[in-house]
């Protein structure tokens, strides 16, 4: 059961990821026709480019998290055994 849903979500993101790039070909083909502008389609190229890395690039970003969380976290204190016999301490 958890592996079909696990099946049905990684199905359903490489589906939203591929809507979102037809999305995105689409704005930048209206953007020429609407504008006629270099321009107007560069902007569309550059939001285009933004919105799918920030779709691709979870990954990545969950990792650059994790190392950053971690450099935070103070660092792991290890015990320290002292050892003191009479000697150490004259009468």
């Amino acid at each position: 059961m958890i592996e079909t849903a696990e099946v049905v979500v990684g199905k359903l993101t490489t589906l939203a990821v591929g809507a979102a790039v037809l999305i995105a070909i689409g704005m930048i083909l209206w953007s020429w026709l609407v504008k006629r502008t270099v321009s107007a389609v560069i902007g569309v190229i550059i939001l285009a480019a933004i919105v799918l890395f920030a779709i691709n690039a979870t990954d990545w970003l969950q990792e650059k998290v994790a190392e950053d969380v971690g450099a935070l976290a103070p660092p792991i204190q290890s015990p320290v055994v002292v050892q003191v016999s009479l000697t150490d301490f004259p009468v």
